[in-house]
């Protein structure tokens, strides 16, 4: 039952988004207030799993359609993600309220959606157990942080994002390299397997592999030089998506970069 809730931390702002749509259709502050109710519900459900894994002193571990690893897709919860994953929602809830008044730029259902997938995004880099899907909720983290960021429209913002999307892009194509040489060596994407079976891994390989994924996340975490893109786009984004960036799209990527190094 703790997994099923737990699964709602990924299903519900994927699921949000798709909806945002419709709920324009019933007007622009209605957009707004439906972002503010969908992290709030993201927040209660963050603060719950975060209290089970503190009370029980136990992580919650979900697997995704009753595959287990390596074949099926696993999120983990231990105590530092749960963590990590109540700052996401509330610093969300924050913004989502702040954007309320802050944000006047239409489309406002596109800065609704790119909204809600930007938290998806960092949640799934904090929770998932298993590296290719690490890279998949990378991906939906940059992309929406790409849009977000030109959202309003300059040629400052235009130039901001475009910096950002040649970084991210070279970081992302390293990292799915990086992946690629550790599962053709081990036949795994899942971390606790990889951490069971690193030490048969040939060393070159292993530490190539690392060091590729390494760089790609260190793009998302702003590490120099390669955080050439950051200064721009936190000018050019939006002040809500601008302190998100700072409060904890930086902190998925280290978070994700300490998970695999320690």
């Amino acid at each position: 039952m703790n997994g099923q809730y737990a699964s709602l931390l990924i299903a519900l702002p994927l699921i949000s988004a798709f909806f945002v749509p419709l709920i324009k259709g019933l007007g622009k502050k209605t957009v707004k207030y439906y972002l503010v109710v969908i992290t709030a519900l993201q927040t209660v459900i963050a603060a719950w799993v975060f209290q089970q894994v503190y009370t029980t002193g136990q992580p919650i571990i979900v697997v995704a359609g009753g595959w287990k690893p390596p074949v099926g897709i696993n999120l983990y919860l231990g105590h530092f993600a749960a963590l990590f994953v109540l700052i996401v929602a509330a610093v969300s809830f924050m913004m989502a309220v702040f954007s309320v008044r802050a944000v006047e730029i239409e489309p406002i259902d596109k800065y609704a959606m790119l909204f809600l997938l930007l938290m998806l995004g960092a949640t799934g880099m904090i929770a998932t157990g298993d590296l290719f899907n690490l890279f998949v909720f990378m991906e939906i983290t940059a992309i929406s942080a790409y849009a977000l960021t030109a959202y309003n429209k300059t040629g400052e913002a235009a130039e901001a994002s475009m910096k950002y999307i040649v970084l991210g892009g070279i970081g992302s194509s390293f990292f799915l390299i990086g992946v690629a040489l550790i599962y053709g060596s081990l036949g795994t994407l899942n971390m606790a397997q990889i951490a069971q079976l690193a030490g048969g891994m040939d060393a070159t390989v292993a530490q190539v592999g690392l060091a590729l994924i390494v760089f790609g996340l260190a793009v998302e975490a702003e590490l120099f030089p390669l955080n050439a893109w950051a200064p721009d786009a936190y000018q050019a984004a939006p002040h809500p998506i601008t302190a998100m960036f700072s409060a904890f799209v930086v902190k998925a990527g280290l978070y994700a970069m300490a998970r695999l190094l320690y």
